[in-house]
């Protein structure tokens, strides 16, 4: 077999193997970091108590805000940070005061310690009103991406939304997130 023949082979199978590997570990990713918040909460009463106790032992915190939970390690951090940014950066604009749970991400806003201990996962999102009510927990978009396009926070963000008291929890969606398996709801 001549020497260019041989070469254009284990070209050939090397690409071949990097495509099967990469295969396998976007497999691996999916199972382990893709689906469907509801999956993990089964009680979303629960979930949103949960949400207003955190919140109300919470010291400093300035209202309308906006709650961010991205768990230090979360590998789910590096496909919604820009978005998270961008809703800080709306926020603010807006009049909000803009925390993280106890995290250090850049321009995430002040970090807070807090007992996170029964959030069953992350990344996550609270938006409060001006009289402290939680509007909105959940994902930040809808998609595995956490992108803009499909906003999940948005509306909440406005200074023209009225809540009318109610509390929207934002768990319907298929997303990246990091599960707590001692944690359940």
């Amino acid at each position: 077999m001549n020497p260019e023949r041989k070469r254009l082979i284990w070209l050939l199978l090397t690409v071949a193997a990097l495509l099967v590997l990469a295969l396998i570990a976007s497999i691996g990713f999916q199972s382990r970091y893709v689906g469907w918040l509801t999956e993990e909460v089964s009680n979303p009463m629960a979930f949103r108590q949960q949400w207003e106790s955190l919140l109300a032992d919470l010291d400093g915190i300035e209202h309308p805000a906006i709650i961010h939970y991205q768990p230090e390690g979360c590998l789910c951090f590096s496909l919604s940070s820009k978005h998270a940014a961008q809703i800080t950066d709306t926020g603010l604009a807006e009049g909000f005061s803009v925390v993280q749970l106890n995290s250090q991400h850049a321009d995430l806003g002040k970090p807070v310690n807090a007992d996170t201990s029964g959030l069953p996962f992350g990344p996550l999102i609270a938006i409060t009103g001006p009289d402290g009510h939680l509007q909105y927990a959940g994902a930040y978009s809808d998609g595995v991406q956490c992108n803009t396009g499909n906003s999940m926070v948005s509306t909440f963000l406005s200074s023209d939304y009225e809540s009318n008291g109610q509390t929207v929890i934002g768990l319907d969606v298929n997303v990246c997130r990091c599960i707590r398996p001692e944690i359940d709801f």
